[in-house]
């Protein structure tokens, strides 16, 4: 159990802070996340003692951090990791601006007030059904999608927290990520959803008319001049095969990426 952090001045609240590039964790999400930097880990414990609230900033020094979105999370949990580090389970809480670094000794401050555009009201809009058409589009074409994922996601019924469910994605990149996080219209962080996913979807149409790997005149003569080789030499023309794929046909080799291991890690996630 936990309370909202104490209020300090004009509807600000004060808090520890984790600084990190790859800290983006959006509201609603549990992430587990490693913490080796010293500060960080005694930011953690001084959460611990206060409401079991911290701040992640996805910024690489304080002074970047001023001005900037991240997000309030409750602490669940936390284990000592190898070393003096430590792997805690977060759950994203509310977007919050940083208003100014209150202390950096011994572990990073920050007095910060809530951050949002409208209000995320529910809704069942129509850029809300284009979305979940693009979700059954993903469904087809990767089956192996966990189903519970797949539930969970068409029970959201406002459009910032399907975005928010959405960031997730494996085909987004950080950088997308880090922009959603800032973007902070529920509707316009959909209608940004919406553009993501259409040019996901559109790469996997356009793969699926480019001849295939099995079907490429090129991989079949090296997929047969390794199996012609002995032991020594088959690792070199194995090497040229996986130069030809990933110069030729790198769409493709992600999809069997994400194909192959993608679901083995949402179904992770979504199980935490």
């Amino acid at each position: 159990m936990t309370m909202e952090p104490s209020t300090a001045e004009n509807d600000t609240y004060e808090a520890p802070a984790i600084l990190g590039e790859e800290a983006i964790i959006f509201p609603n999400m549990e992430v587990n996340m490693m913490v080796r930097d010293p500060k960080g880990v005694a930011a953690t414990a001084q959460a611990f003692r206060e409401h079991n609230l911290i701040v992640l900033v996805p910024a690489t020094s304080a002074k970047g951090a001023e001005g900037s979105i991240g997000t309030l999370v409750l602490l669940r949990r936390t284990v000592p990791a190898e070393g003096s580090g430590a792997l805690s389970l977060w759950k994203g809480l509310w977007r919050v601006k940083i208003d100014r670094i209150v202390g950096e000794e011994p572990y990073l401050r920050v007095r910060f007030s809530r951050a949002g555009g409208s209000e995320d009201l529910p809704s069942q809009s129509a850029l809300m059904k284009v979305v979940f058409g693009q979700i059954d589009e993903f469904v087809k074409a990767i089956p192996e999608i966990p189903s519970e994922i797949i539930a969970y996601l068409k029970g959201v019924d406002s459009p910032g927290k399907l975005a928010d469910l959405c960031a997730y994605s494996p085909f987004f990149t950080r950088d997308e990520r880090l922009d959603l996080l800032r973007t902070l219209d529920p509707e316009e962080r959909l209608r940004k959803v919406n553009r993501l996913f259409e040019r996901q979807l559109d790469t996997m149409k356009a793969l699926a008319k480019v001849t295939p790997i099995l079907e490429c005149p090129v991989c079949i003569e090296l997929a047969d001049r390794a199996l012609e080789q002995g032991p020594d030499a088959r690792a070199q023309v194995a090497q040229e095969f996986l130069d030809h794929v990933v110069r030729e046909h790198p769409d493709e080799l992600l999809g069997l990426l994400v194909e192959k291991y993608g679901p083995a890690f949402m179904r992770r996630r979504a199980l935490k």
